[in-house]
């Protein structure tokens, strides 16, 4: 990540992926004229900002000249479903660890794993046998003690999305948030609409987290938190929170070095962002964004 919003390694996995995205049935003359303007896209907003921010840009022009496509639909009310099959397992694993907040953080960590757009596929059997080795995940003590004091003396908490699947998880730790920081304002907020397989209001309601806290849409097709590109109502929860909690790199990368009290919770799910951080692929971050070293 160097002084430019988007790292070059970026710029080819957009490309790669979405130079392809136009639907089977369209002509040679529409599919030629898509890439053309895909190319044009990413080259004139290449520079000035993030990579979830193209990848908005690319999917409206998509669904512009296409009608709107949900891509991922089908993955995702698979992932909704299979890890609802898997919550009540995994929340008794919660409730009866010694530090359930600490545990169910952990699982939410590991539910950011189900991500189509960092990766080319999901590989189930594998997502099982991280979730068995929950008790292995290792957070930065010092920014979970950070977090565990912040949120006691907060009032308003916003917790930021990520994908489908791992909504699930989200809806576990919103629970125990809610338990232990009696009184703290909970606000989820949920992508626009359908971008790769991020959560949107459609999942928050299949997975029940609408039932459970105040859940709102972020008003873009951005698989991030852009501040700039929020509606007002949004923007003032985001600003005025006084603990911002961010899942998956999306969020980490549209709001790094924001200023704000954010912490960061997802897995290190692409080279680029391996590199960066000198860990290996699918390694777990956890860090604040005041006190992050880059």
């Amino acid at each position: 990540m160097s002084d430019y919003k988007i790292a070059p390694q970026c710029v080819d996995c957009i490309a790669g992926k979405y130079l392809s995205k136009a639907p089977k049935t369209a002509t040679v003359e529409q599919q030629m004229e898509y890439k053309l303007k895909v190319l044009k896209t990413i080259a004139e907003l290449g520079e000035s900002v993030t990579a979830p921010e193209i990848v908005a840009a690319v999917t409206g022009l998509k669904n512009e000249m296409f009608g709107k496509i949900d891509d991922f639909a089908e993955e995702k009310r698979y992932f909704n479903a299979l890890m609802l099959s898997l919550a009540d397992e995994i929340e008794q694993q919660i409730v009866s660890a010694e530090d359930p907040f600490k545990t169910a953080l952990k699982f939410a960590q590991l539910g950011n794993y189900i991500d189509f757009g960092a990766m080319y596929s999901v590989d189930e059997n594998q997502l099982r046998e991280m979730l068995k080795g929950v008790s292995s995940v290792q957070l930065d003590e010092t920014e979970y003690e950070n977090l565990k004091r912040d949120l006691s003396q907060a009032k308003r908490l916003v917790y930021l999305t990520d994908n489908c699947g791992e909504i699930v998880m989200d809806k576990l730790l919103v629970r125990q948030i809610k338990k232990q920081f009696k009184g703290l304002d909970v606000t989820v907020v949920v992508r626009g609409g359908p971008v790769l397989n991020d959560a949107t209001m459609e999942d928050a309601e299949q997975v029940g987290l609408d039932r459970e806290v105040s859940v709102v849409s972020n008003g873009t097709l951005i698989a991030g938190t852009a501040l700039r590109s929020l509606p007002e109502n949004v923007r003032s929860k985001v600003l005025s929170a006084d603990v911002i909690l961010s899942k998956g790199q999306g969020n980490f990368e549209t709001l790094k070095n924001c200023g704000l009290n954010v912490y960061y919770l997802f897995l290190c799910k692409c080279n680029m962002f391996a590199e960066h951080f000198g860990v290996p692929k699918l390694t777990g971050m956890f860090i604040n964004d005041l006190r992050m070293k880059s």
